[in-house]
């Protein structure tokens, strides 16, 4: 977590704090407090900042979550004795030195312990609360890839062997090659969950030269890419399920030749992606979407929150129009 989140996270606290004691003051004996005697409570609270990522590091190598040995439990114990003799040290040298007020250390740590053990509760659950939300976007993304294999693949052999029987040599080999680039693209594990679009179209160019070999004259793909949009962060296989979509039912349910367009575009702090046919269009106001689109909803709302989105609407006309929104973030 970045220093400026700690910073910002754990101002609210102390600085209500150091106003609850002024307006105390104010009550009691009618006058403001000296500003000294603010540090102390500012202190103690701010000292949390470099303290949460030595907590949420300590809560990743030993998950109270998944076991509950002695090592463990005596771990956390010992961070939180120590995190409170810390927390004395710095109130009771800051109120010797800006309040002249002579706190005993032994008692201040003792008094302390408790609500360290609370705020360091509360720490861990919320780091084991967005490690699993991470885990479950990541296996959202397992789940699409899987889900992509299997019919991708026959459909792509399925190319192939029409291409072997029309003595098409040269045709398939270019399909096994681009699918071999495609798989080994899509089964690297050291690639990002973000990446550029520029790299998310590369490989959608793949998936779509392979459709268009099994489709022929029936399918035609245009691109309408704005040039700044190409370096926006985007997560990995978000632009393949909205392809695949408008293939599987634009395309695909339409006898006519059809076409596919993909554009990009930034609308103020928001990047756009719209991929468009001009089949038949969502039967009986369907604007869900399938599994695919589905997976993509949910994945985008869960990294960039709700305002994130894909929508699927009718295009007037005829067809259909899968659109992801999300911030827009340079890669």
């Amino acid at each position: 977590m970045r220093t400026r989140t700690l910073i910002a996270i754990w101002s609210l606290p102390a600085w209500y704090t150091a106003f609850n004691d002024q307006v105390t003051g104010l009550l009691n004996g009618g006058h403001l407090l000296p500003l000294g005697q603010m540090i102390p409570p500012l202190a103690e609270w701010y000292l949390w900042v470099p303290v949460t990522p030595v907590v949420m590091r300590l809560a990743h190598q030993f998950p109270i979550a998944q076991r509950r040995t002695v090592r463990t439990i005596a771990t956390h114990a010992a961070a939180i004795v120590a995190i409170s003799i810390l927390r004395g040290l710095v109130y009771t040298s800051t109120s010797a030195v800006f309040t002249r007020h002579q706190a005993t250390l032994w008692q201040t740590i003792v008094f302390y312990l408790p609500f360290a053990a609370a705020i360091y509760g509360v720490i861990v659950a919320i780091d084991n609360i967005t490690r699993l939300q991470t885990q479950l976007a990541r296996a959202e993304l397992v789940a699409l890839r899987a889900n992509l294999q299997p019919h991708f693949l026959f459909n792509a052999l399925h190319s192939v062997g029409a291409l072997v029987r029309a003595s098409d040599r040269d045709g398939a080999i270019n399909v096994i090659t681009e699918l071999s680039e495609l798989l080994r693209a899509q089964l690297r594990r050291d690639v990002p969950d973000e990446i550029s679009l520029g790299e998310e179209i590369a490989f959608v160019e793949r998936y779509l030269a392979i459709e268009q070999v099994r489709f022929r004259d029936r399918l035609r793909v245009r691109w309408d890419i704005a040039d700044e949009t190409k370096q926006a962060k985007v997560p990995r296989l978000l632009l393949q399920p909205l392809a695949e979509n408008a293939i599987r039912h634009g395309i695909g349910k339409s006898s006519s030749a059809g076409q596919v367009v993909i554009a990009a575009s930034k609308r103020g702090d928001w990047l756009e992606i719209a991929v468009t046919d001009d089949g038949p269009g969502p039967v009986n106001g369907a604007t869900n979407g399938g599994l695919g689109l589905s997976t993509a909803r949910a994945r985008l709302r869960h990294i960039y929150g709700s305002e994130a989105d894909v929508t699927l609407s009718r295009v007037d006309g005829g067809g259909a129009m899968a659109l992801a929104r999300l911030p827009y973030r340079d890669a």
